[in-house]
C-alpha cells in the first residue's frame, strides 16, 4: 500500500523537467509507505513542516444516528466534491432527510479536519502525510513545501538528501526524487492542490 496524492484540477501545462510516476497522470503523485516517511522527514529539514500540532480524533463512522446496516443498505460511498475536494456522499437521493442531516453534519466535522491549516506560517501540518485518510494540501501549502524544496537542492543541502541515502539511495538520485516532488507540489500549487489517499 502507498500514497497517492491527486491535483483536484488536472494541470493544462507540465512544469519543465516534470516526469510523473504514471505516464499519462501528470496531476498525480504515488510513493510507498516507506517513501512517504522519508519525504517527510525531507520536509522537515527544509523547514516547511509543522510537526508540533497534533491532529484531532475523527467523527466516529458511521455517523451518530445511522446504523451500519442502514449504512451498508444505502451502499453510503465517500466522494470528492468541489475545487477543495471535500468529503460527501453519492446516495442523496436514497437517504431520509434527517440521515442526510447526520450524514452532512459527519461530514462537516471530517472535512474540518482534513483541511485544516497549520497555526505556523510558511508550515504544513505533518499528519497530512501520516495516512491516507484524503487530507487536503491547500494550494498555498503546495507552493511553500515546493519553494522549500527546491530552495534546499539549490543549496545541495547534504541533510535533504540524508533520510533517502540512510535508506540506500545514491544522492544524485534521491536529489532527482525530491525534485520530482517539488515540481509536482509547483504545479499543484497553480492547480487547486491535492488530495493526499
Amino acid at each position: 500500500m502507498g500514497y497517492d496524492m491527486q491535483m483536484a484540477f488536472p494541470p493544462d501545462d507540465v512544469v519543465a523537467g516534470y516526469v510523473p510516476p504514471l505516464p499519462g497522470y501528470e496531476d498525480r503523485f504515488l510513493c510507498s509507505n516507506h517513501a512517504m516517511d522519508d519525504m517527510v522527514a525531507v520536509m522537515v529539514a527544509a523547514a516547511v513542516m509543522d510537526t508540533t500540532a497534533v491532529p484531532e480524533d475523527f467523527p466516529a463512522w458511521p455517523p451518530k444516528g445511522i446504523s451500519q446496516k442502514r449504512v451498508d443498505t444505502l451502499g453510503a460511498v465517500f466522494c470528492v466534491e468541489g475545487a477543495e475536494g471535500l468529503i460527501g456522499h453519492d446516495c442523496t437521493d436514497q437517504m431520509t432527510s434527517r440521515e442526510e442531516r447526520l450524514f452532512d453534519a459527519w461530514a462537516l466535522a471530517t472535512n474540518a479536519i482534513l483541511t485544516r491549516r497549520s497555526d505556523q506560517p510558511g508550515k504544513v501540518l505533518s499528519c497530512k502525510f501520516s495516512s491516507q485518510r484524503s487530507w487536503y494540501v491547500w494550494p498555498e501549502e503546495c507552493q511553500w513545501i515546493a519553494s522549500g524544496l527546491l530552495a534546499g537542492l539549490a543549496r545541495q543541502e547534504s541533510a535533504l538528501h540524508a533520510p533517502y541515502v540512510r535508506s540506500g539511495m545514491a544522492p544524485e538520485a534521491a536529489a532527482a526524487w525530491i525534485r520530482k516532488w517539488a515540481l509536482f507540489n509547483q504545479m499543484a500549487a497553480e492547480n487547486g492542490g491535492y488530495r493526499v489517499s
